[in-house]
């Protein structure tokens, strides 16, 4: 009854979530081996990655340690254009939906394999450049260079 009374998360304790729920995925880690490694229950790394529970500083910073992650990860797509949030407010399966997508999960494995936020950078603006563009077309500046003769 407690539950049935409780607001639903706010947009960034969504984003949040979500960030924890795509980075597990994306690791091919399971509900219940997130938990142990960061010393919470199965319904609390549910709920998180739900967006139905705030998470503390403390345990956001555990959760990052065992994803391999700075407690910063959760929040950087809050910061950019609010886009996440945004998309999150739009349709709380959007991520549920591009999860289903092999493309989009071979791409986020990759993406996360990544070790240095400098370089997923210099992937995600020119993927946000593209996507930017009605027609598809690769803006000036993002796409290959031409081979100089």
């Amino acid at each position: 009854m407690a539950d049935a009374m409780r607001p639903a998360g706010n947009a960034v304790t969504r984003s949040v979530g979500s960030r924890i729920r795509m980075k597990r995925l994306a690791q091919g880690l399971s509900q219940e081996r997130l938990g142990a490694a960061a010393g919470l229950t199965l319904q609390q790394v549910r709920r998180y990655g739900q967006g139905i529970d705030k998470i503390g500083a403390s345990r956001l910073h555990r959760i990052g340690q065992a994803l391999g992650v700075p407690p910063s990860f959760f929040f950087e797509e809050t910061h950019l254009g609010g886009r996440l949030v945004e998309a999150v407010e739009a349709s709380p399966n959007v991520l549920a939906a591009a999860m289903a997508d092999p493309l989009t999960m071979r791409f986020l494995q990759a993406y996360t394999a990544i070790d240095d936020w400098h370089r997923s950078l210099r992937l995600v603006e020119p993927v946000a450049a593209i996507a930017s563009q009605p027609d598809g077309s690769v803006p000036m500046g993002h796409g290959r260079q031409p081979a100089k003769a």
